[in-house]
């Protein structure tokens, strides 16, 4: 009696086909609702602390200063 081995082939392809659409499915489940917490919880602290909204505006203008910053030196 011949038994039938699986190759490695067989065994990745499996795998890819049953786990894969799992995987990814849970992935973007979970990096949806994390995204959406995460601008939840922001909002909140923004509205308690005022100061942390000065504090963000400050450090998106810095971020922005230095990304201008950094195109004018790869252009130079």
């Amino acid at each position: 009696m011949l038994f039938h081995t699986p190759t490695v082939h067989h065994l990745s392809t499996y795998y890819r086909d049953t786990y894969d659409p799992l995987l990814t499915y849970y992935q973007d489940t979970y990096y949806q609702d994390t995204h959406v917490c995460s601008h939840i919880c922001s909002a909140y602290w923004l509205s308690r602390h005022p100061y942390l909204s000065n504090l963000t505006a400050a450090l998106a203008q810095t971020n922005q200063n230095l990304g201008d910053t950094t195109n004018a030196l790869i252009k130079f």
